[in-house]
């Protein structure tokens, strides 16, 4: 009896850090990106397609999608095809 005790104490110990560390900040910090933080992208080098939008200019590029933004002159964050995926992703629609 008390082997089984044990063994159910084991268990619920396990269980609860696996809560605690899937509930934390730290289960999250993949996604999240500091200020000076590397973040490397595709290969932009290849346009395919240009949209010229009210504030913003898109360029499709075999890397992804490079935006920038008219009003502000500055460029904003790619949108790009995340590593990994396995089906391709169409991003002219």
């Amino acid at each position: 009896m008390a082997r089984q005790l044990s063994h159910r104490a084991i268990i619920a110990v396990l269980f609860l850090i696996a809560v605690i560390t899937l509930n934390s900040d730290c289960a999250l910090s993949q996604s999240q990106y500091e200020e000076g933080d590397w973040i490397s992208y595709a290969d932009f080098h290849h346009p395919n397609d240009i949209a010229i939008g009210r504030d913003v200019i898109y360029v499709a590029t075999t890397g992804g999608v490079l935006r920038y933004h008219r009003t502000k002159n500055e460029w904003l964050d790619p949108w790009v095809i995340v590593l990994g995926r396995i089906e391709s992703v169409d991003l002219r629609n």
